[in-house]
């Protein structure tokens, strides 16, 4: 695991201080889960996470195994002594956010009409308007990395080469330049539809996510988020639909710890614990990570 930059103390306080805040920016700018007519898939078709007692490490070491029906591998995996757990590969979905053109801004100020349901913001910039040392990464849809609000925040791999080809961090991944797309498995973490019928709000989510913790302020420019100056850390672990698994998810989650990130943004959820999962988080604790969910 990579070491995590020294950061000046006085600022490092200061900035837990307003991401306290900005948990509450979150929590309310993510809604729970849609309610939706059609059967929620509980887990992956034809996959388990098995975790053998016998290899040391953390939930990176977890296999995805292929099984012909999921019920009767787990309850067979579950039988052998080797094996220290089993569970189906469940999945997660996205939260979602609306749509409204200043959403993001009006939870930031000041909101008499929805008895002060708002973070009052300026007090905290009184204070401080963040600090680009502190990096948050976004488990979401992909962000727009080029977005003029978002570009001079975005996160850049201090050991990568652009475009060369060549995993110059040694970290087994090839170009993460700006972070990793985990559902295709490449370094585009933009929010790229692969259709030609997808869902604005579902794929710009994480576009959105991350101009509420961090749009840049003062630049006259769209709107201001929580930070003004912060590092995000683009981790794309879902699709066109909203759709992910605990496999995508771990493995987003070790990857986000290794590179240094203090805060992990979490805007999803779903419908069965995981002892994957679980590790991953106590991993990414034990690390000095703060994980902020909705």
């Amino acid at each position: 695991m990579l070491a995590k930059c020294q950061k000046n103390w006085y600022n490092t306080v200061i900035m837990l201080r307003l991401f306290f805040v900005c948990t509450f920016a979150l929590v309310l700018a993510a809604p729970v889960l849609a309610e939706t007519s059609e059967p929620v898939e509980e887990y992956v078709p034809n996959e388990v996470l098995v975790k053998w007692a016998d290899v040391p490490g953390s939930a990176a070491d977890v296999s995805v195994v292929r099984v012909s029906d999921v019920t009767t591998a787990v309850e067979l995996f579950g039988a052998d002594e080797r094996v220290e757990y089993v569970e189906p590969n469940y999945r997660r979905y996205i939260s979602l956010a609306p749509d409204d053109t200043y959403y993001t801004s009006s939870l930031l100020t000041h909101l008499e009409q929805s008895n002060d349901a708002d973070i009052d913001a300026e007090k905290a910039w009184d204070t401080t308007t963040g600090d680009r040392s502190i990096i948050v990464a976004v488990l979401d849809t992909g962000v727009d990395i080029d977005h003029p609000d978002l570009i001079d925040n975005i996160w850049v791999n201090p050991g990568e080469v652009a475009a060369n080809g060549i995993d110059d961090d040694g970290n087994g991944f090839i170009d993460d330049v700006n972070g990793w797309d985990f559902i295709d498995d490449d370094n585009d973490v933009n929010p790229t539809p692969n259709s030609a019928s997808f869902d604005e709000t579902v794929v710009l989510h994480g576009t959105h996510v991350s101009g509420t913790i961090g749009a840049v302020g003062n630049n006259a420019e769209g709107v201001t988020g929580v930070n003004w100056e912060v590092t995000i850390l683009p981790v794309k672990v879902f699709d066109d639909d909203g759709n992910s698994s605990i496999s995508v998810i771990a493995e987003a989650i070790e990857y986000a710890t290794d590179m240094g990130a203090d805060v992990l943004n979490m805007s999803f959820g779903g419908y069965s614990t995981s002892a994957t999962e679980e590790d991953a988080i106590a991993d990414a604790v034990a690390a000095g990570g703060l994980l902020v969910a909705a």
